[in-house]
């Protein structure tokens, strides 16, 4: 039809919260965490993670739920991102919140 698609009014912008640190490892120097980010969570960018449900997977199997400390519903970001294994990255799973931010 030739014409410009509609301009929405308001755009989804997610701002940091800062990261949830993994579960320390059992080594001694604490160089490897101590879970993995539970397999619930894989391919789930952005979506919305409510307090009590799982985060990790500790290495004996058992679920670590998020703690709420970020905010009731955080939507984590950058799952499974390997280079934050690292000690030296800020080792831990990266928290978001959604907000409306308008277009001009």
């Amino acid at each position: 039809s030739g014409a410009d698609p509609a301009t929405p009014a308001t755009l989804p912008v997610y701002v940091s919260l800062g990261k949830v640190p993994f579960v320390d490892g059992a080594d001694a120097d604490g160089a490897l965490p101590g879970a993995v980010v539970a397999a619930s969570l894989q391919d789930r960018d952005f979506a919305p993670l409510r307090a009590g449900e799982a985060l990790f997977e500790a290495l004996d199997g058992s679920l670590v739920p998020y703690d709420g400390s970020l905010g009731e519903v955080v939507h984590p970001v950058f799952i499974n991102e390997a280079a934050y294994y690292y000690r030296e990255s800020g080792r831990g799973v990266g928290m978001s919140r959604p907000v409306e931010w308008p277009v001009l």
